[in-house]
C-alpha cells in the first residue's frame, strides 16, 4: 500500500519534502515499543524512484489510496454526478410546467378582474337609472 512520508533530513540527494512511498520491512528484531522504528521507504514515484530512507528521516504523512479504491470513488462520484444532472433537468421542467400554470391562472385572473369591473361599472349605471327614474317618478306624483 502507498503512503506519504515527510522527508525531514535530505538522504542521498533527496532533499527533505513530501514523496509518495511504499513500507519496506527489514529484518532487524523489532521493538516492542516501537515496531515501525525498524522500517525503511521506498520512494516509488517521481525522480527519486527507487530511493531508500531510514526510517529516522521521514514521518508517514497518510495512507494513499489504491487506484482501484480511487477508481471506484470516482465511478461512485460521476454517478452521482449523472443522477443529480437528471434530477436537476427533472425539476427544471417541472419549473417551467409549473410557471406556465401560474402564467395560465394569471390570465384567467385578469379576465375575472376585467370583468368583475365591467359588472360594477353595470351595476353603477343600473343604480344610476333607478334613482333617477324613482326621483322622477316621486316628482310626478308629488304635483
Amino acid at each position: 500500500m502507498a503512503i506519504e512520508i515527510q522527508v525531514m533530513k535530505s538522504h542521498r540527494g533527496v532533499r527533505a519534502g513530501k514523496y509518495e512511498a511504499r513500507f519496506l520491512p527489514t529484518k532487524k528484531t523489532k521493538f516492542l515499543l516501537f515496531p515501525d522504528s525498524t522500517l525503511i521507504a521506498q520512494i516509488i514515484s517521481g525522480p527519486h524512484t527507487g530511493t531508500i530512507i531510514p526510517y529516522k528521516k521521514f514521518i508517514k504523512v497518510s495512507d494513499i489510496p489504491s487506484s482501484a479504491r480511487m477508481l471506484a470513488e470516482k465511478d461512485g462520484m460521476l454517478s452521482d454526478l449523472a443522477y443529480y444532472a437528471r434530477r436537476i433537468r427533472e425539476l427544471e421542467k417541472r419549473n417551467r410546467d409549473l410557471q406556465g400554470f401560474l402564467d395560465n391562472a394569471n390570465d384567467i385572473a385578469n379576465e375575472l378582474r376585467n370583468e368583475l369591473d365591467t359588472a360594477n361599472e353595470d351595476r353603477t349605471l343600473l343604480l344610476r337609472q333607478i334613482e333617477q327614474s324613482v326621483d322622477h317618478n316621486v316628482g310626478s306624483t308629488e304635483v
